[in-house]
């Protein structure tokens, strides 16, 4: 979850280096960098008290710039009354620098310096890491690995000063490469205070899970700065989502004509099918075999059925201008035949689950065929299924890269599902998702999504906006369902949340 003390529409992401540039070009600007320490302290002091009591807190300080933030939080809690020791991880002698400014402000406040000592940890109600954040680039060494392992056998509470040490700002991967979940020596914090932006690593998987609530603080960096910054990657947040109202002008078939594959689990094309009229497409029909007729116009005699063998004629003779293809398809050879004649029609298509599990072991005429095509492509794999099609493990690797890899080699819009989810296109635009609740994980919630995006396609959004809009709505969807939710409350929700925004609109 994420707060912040920035305005909401402040959703531009930095990496390690990009940070590093906001606070050269903040110096340049006469902002010294001993203030912007001062104020990085301040504000994980008040982000603490706003959240506990006085407590007995442990601060363990590296030796850079992370540990000098580590110093001052310190002092103004130590002042505050707050039982405060403090571990320096390094020589104190070969400090300089803020560092080491801050570090003789604890010490002529009264405060002593400590090693690293596993009693401290039993003597501690909080822990603030303020040793590496994203400043590291190396995995942690065993003294720190065993430190850190004792804290969380102890199940204290963390406070992570920018970012847990060990983890990739960058990636959010572990920098010893252990795979999800991380092993003992990266602390399971409860909050993370960070500055000026969220980085890379905050709002990925498996990191995101280990930072906690992340509050992203003003520490006084001019925000004039953030123009000089090459920022590509942003938090997802809705775009042109007006598009999706109907005028009084309007007739159902220019609010778009969908059509669905129905494959061996007819039950995820009935929910991509009804979500797509949710949505605000006008019409939806759905090809599958004959004997599935009833089960889908039962329920929604507004659902079209035809023949699935009768497809290609069907397409080409109506006023379909869109496609879902994969929800509830098995892994096949007919399937992988299907999705390369959809491809040709030219026309926009989401393809989901098994219209990309299909292409197990021959990602290479997925791809080729994507970028043949002239259609507006959507893939929409989760992590596995992105892993199992193209071989790539997710853990020892940027999922944003290898997403832009894919994006650029189909001329694609590329949504990777997860608590963090990533949708990326062809011209290298990326949006990370951070609105999805975790009890999305559901069966047929993907189907959902899947009918969502292919029903804004029909309406005439582009690959990457539907994406992008339909993302965000699933996730506002599913937090309006709650707890317990299964993939059909999402439907229901749906109505409701679009009603909400016509009201909002008007």
């Amino acid at each position: 979850m994420i707060s912040t003390t920035t305005k909401l529409e402040r959703n531009q992401v930095l990496n390690n280096e990009q940070m590093y540039q906001a606070d050269m070009l903040a110096e340049q600007k006469n902002i010294h960098s001993l203030f912007l320490m001062e104020s990085a302290g301040n504000s994980i002091s008040i982000e603490i008290r706003k959240r506990w009591t006085k407590s007995r807190i442990l601060i363990i300080c590296g030796p850079g710039n992370n540990g000098g933030d580590g110093f001052v939080v310190a002092r103004l809690m130590r002042k505050l009354g707050w039982p405060v020791k403090v571990i320096l991880y390094g020589e104190e002698k070969k400090l300089t620098g803020d560092i080491a400014v801050n570090a003789n402000r604890w010490k002529e406040s009264g405060g002593n310096i400590d090693t690293l000592d596993t009693d401290l940890i039993i003597w501690s109600d909080i822990i603030v890491d303020a040793l590496f954040g994203t400043g590291l680039s190396r995995r942690l060494d065993n003294r720190i690995n065993y430190f850190f392992s004792e804290i969380n056998i102890n199940n204290k509470i963390c406070v992570a000063v920018d970012i847990p040490s060990g983890i990739s700002g960058n990636t959010g991967n572990a920098l010893d490469n252990s795979n999800y979940p991380f092993n003992d020596n990266i602390l399971k914090c409860d909050l993370t205070v960070t500055f000026f932006r969220p980085k890379i690593g905050h709002l990925l998987l498996p990191a995101k899970d280990y930072c906690g609530e992340l509050v992203v603080t003003d520490i006084g960096i001019p925000e004039d700065i953030i123009g000089n910054i090459d920022t590509k990657i942003l938090i997802n947040h809705p775009s042109e989502i007006d598009k999706i109202f109907p005028s009084i002008m309007d007739h159902k078939y220019n609010r778009g004509y969908l059509a669905v594959f129905g494959g061996n689990m007819p039950g995820a094309a009935k929910l991509a099918s009804i979500s797509a009229l949710r949505i605000g497409s006008g019409l939806v029909s759905i090809f599958a075999e004959n004997e599935m007729r009833d089960f889908y116009i039962s329920e929604y005699p507004e659902l079209i059925f035809n023949d699935l063998s009768l497809w290609e004629k069907q397409i080409d003779d109506s006023k379909i201008n869109a496609l879902v293809l994969g929800p509830g398809y098995e892994k096949a050879p007919e399937t992988v035949d299907l999705v390369l004649n959809a491809l040709k029609k030219e026309l926009p298509i989401v393809l989901d689950a098994g219209a990309i599990t299909s292409f197990s072991g021959k990602a290479d005429l997925l791809i080729s065929s994507i970028s043949e095509s002239d259609s507006d492509v959507v893939l929409t794999p989760h992590m596995g299924e992105f892993s199992n099609v193209f071989g790539i493990n997710l853990n020892y690797n940027s999922k944003i890269d290898i997403a832009l890899d894919l994006a650029k080699k189909t001329n694609s819009t590329l949504v990777l599902k997860g608590n963090d989810t990533i949708i990326v296109n062809y011209k290298e635009d990326v949006f990370i998702s951070n609105n999805a609740p975790p009890w999305l994980a559901t069966a047929g919630s993907g189907d959902v999504l899947a009918g969502m995006i292919g029903g804004l396609l029909a309406q005439g959004m582009d690959g990457l906006s539907a994406a992008r809009n339909a993302v965000w709505i699933h996730g506002e969807v599913a937090k309006l369902a709650g707890k317990g939710m299964i993939a059909s409350d999402l439907i229901f929700h749906l109505t409701k949340f679009i009603a909400g925004l016509y009201e909002k609109i008007e």
